[in-house]
C-alpha cells in the first residue's frame, strides 16, 4: 500500500489531486485525510516530495494538534 491516492482528471478535466493517508487518532480510528488539487499543467515532476510528503506531514500535525476527546 502506498499510503496515498491520486485522482488523474477523473473528477474534473485538467486537475490532478493527491490525497494523504488518513488521520489518525491515539485509538487507532481514521478521522479524516487531507487532499491537494492542482492544474494538471503545474504537476511537478517530483510528487512524492512536492505533495505527498507535506500531505503526511500534515495529517500527523492535524492529529497531534487534536484534543484527547477527539481522538
Amino acid at each position: 500500500m502506498r499510503g496515498y491516492a491520486e485522482d488523474r482528471e477523473e473528477n474534473e478535466a485538467q486537475i490532478f489531486c493527491y490525497g494523504s493517508s488518513a488521520i489518525v487518532g491515539t485509538n487507532g480510528a481514521t478521522l479524516g485525510c487531507v487532499s491537494v488539487s492542482i492544474p494538471l499543467f503545474r504537476k511537478s515532476k517530483t510528487p512524492l516530495e512536492t505533495y505527498v510528503e507535506p500531505l503526511r506531514a500534515a495529517c500527523r500535525a492535524i492529529a497531534g494538534g487534536m484534543s484527547p476527546g477527539t481522538r
